[in-house]
């Protein structure tokens, strides 16, 4: 069923009569004036947000600049403020328009400012699913039907007068519509953790985002041969030139263990269109079974099949396999400052994996209690501490990134195997190692103990906290 809920919106404090402030700041280099745009709900959205007067964004995670109500002067989104045009003053009066468009609008041609109609399909979940994310913040909202998405970032606000409103950081996205209540307030869309609404009312005077929408429902190509607009190219803006918003590259690699691949609509792809919901599905050969994804983009790496939204960049991506049988029960383990590590993370619960440096499994905290094989525990915090403190440098073994602790032949090699945040968020692949440390779940909060380590001259952290739901690599020690 669709949200109803009303409420009016007013950040921060009304600024005092003729208070200006000002602005300053040179013009940037013309940004991009065209986009690809993407259906969701018959509707033909942008895929990234207004920047410079007549410009989009490079990224959608790019929060682009803040606008007051009927307003083509931008504002910058982190403090100092700066305008463009520059030398603006913040405005401190409302308009007494009751629609924005026409001179005032800072749309690009072909675009245009969202009604809140336009919202109150953006938001309807029986036809759009609504996810958060925590890094980068912002919401995806996923057409239930095509399965096109679309990813809005959290940008934070200005007040009234001009502040930027911390507090609002990575919890909030605002977004103006095109439509004035009259004394002073305008519609807009509120972004929030658990959900969107697309009935706010704020003050004129707030800086807030922008997104626009289709002036006509035609994506990414235009007429002409069949393959774009006639030019060659197919993304419809006459340039020439492909846009590559229309087909990143996916390059999905799965060993000898088995078969890994993408599709869109159940059609196999090797490229996808910034926004695509993409699907991943693992088969494994004969003796052997699916162990995670691994990845820089952010999506569930235990599930299988699993999805993630194509970025602006091309992606990779490996499935691993485990041969039935091949993981051990048993280690030789290395002593160091008296504690004996083992030489290997954990696969499958009770085995350690082949080689030193295969990633292994990744755990919530509470099933990493239990996965060590027998004769073996996670190990405590203090020592981590104490593994630290002894000889280590960052390396590479067999082709894995990843930190040797120890001298000589006396080593252990621990991988940098990143991490899957419980928020889908990617977890450094390549460039950290989380692991869980001993503890119990928390009566309060989500934080427990684990060890993270990096690439820089410090090692990384010893004594670090992960939210329990994350997923993390487990090596163990001796009992």
């Amino acid at each position: 069923m669709k949200r109803f809920f009303v409420y009016l919106f007013a950040v921060g404090a009304l600024a005092p009569a003729g208070c200006d402030v000002p602005g300053g700041g040179e013009e940037p280099p013309l940004g991009k004036t065209t986009d690809p745009g993407v259906i969701i709900n018959g509707v033909k959205w942008a895929t990234c947000n207004v920047d410079a007067p007549g410009t989009f964004t490079a990224t959608p995670q790019d929060p682009g600049m803040f606008y007051q109500w009927n307003s083509r002067t931008a504002w910058s989104v982190t403090d100092p403020l700066t305008s463009i045009p520059a030398g603006a003053k913040w405005r401190t009066t409302p308009s007494d328009a009751s629609e924005w468009a026409g001179a005032n609008s800072p749309a690009p041609a072909g675009w245009r400012i969202p009604t809140p109609a336009d919202f109150e399909k953006l938001c309807d979940e029986e036809k759009v699913r609504y996810e958060w994310s925590n890094s980068p913040a912002g919401a995806t909202f996923t057409d239930i039907a095509s399965g096109n998405s679309l990813f809005m970032p959290a940008a934070i606000d200005r007040t009234e007068s001009g502040e930027l409103l911390v507090i609002h950081i990575g919890i909030n996205g605002y977004y103006w519509a095109n439509s004035s209540d009259g004394n002073g307030t305008a519609r807009f869309m509120d972004m929030y953790i658990d959900n969107p609404s697309p009935y706010g009312q704020a003050s004129e005077l707030n800086g807030f985002s922008l997104r626009l929408v289709g002036t006509d429902n035609n994506v990414g190509g235009g007429k002409g041969d069949g393959d774009g607009d006639g030019d060659g190219d197919g993304d419809g803006d006459g340039d020439g030139k492909d846009d590559p918003l229309l087909g990143y590259t996916i390059t999905v690699n799965s060993g000898t263990g088995g078969v890994a691949t993408a599709t869109v609509n159940n059609i196999g792809v090797s490229k996808a269109g910034q926004g695509t919901l993409v699907t991943l599905t693992a088969v494994g050969n004969s003796g052997y079974d699916f162990v995670q994804w691994m990845s820089d983009v952010s999506f569930d790496f235990a599930a299988n099949p699993t999805v993630f939204v194509m970025p602006a960049r091309n992606v990779t991506v490996t499935a691993q396999f485990e041969e039935r049988g091949s993981a051990q029960t048993t280690d030789a383990g290395v002593v160091l400052n008296g504690i004996r590590w083992a030489t290997r993370n954990v696969g499958a619960k009770g085995l350690f994996m082949d080689n030193s440096w295969d990633y292994g499994q990744r755990y919530i905290f509470e099933e990493a209690q239990k996965v060590c094989p027998a004769g073996w525990r996670l190990p405590t915090s203090d020592e981590f501490v104490i593994l630290h403190s002894g000889t280590n440098h960052w390396t590479s073994v067999s082709g894995v990134n990843g930190r040797m602790f120890g001298t000589g032949a006396n080593v252990v090699f621990f991988p940098a195997g990143g991490a899957a945040f419980y928020d889908k968020s990617a977890g450094n692949f390549g460039l950290r190692g989380y692991y869980w440390a001993s503890g119990n779940l928390p009566s309060f909060g989500y934080n427990v103990p684990s060890m993270v380590m990096t690439d820089s001259s410090s090692g990384g952290n010893p004594n670090y906290i992960n939210d329990y739901r994350d997923r993390l690599s487990v090596r163990c020690v001796k009992k």
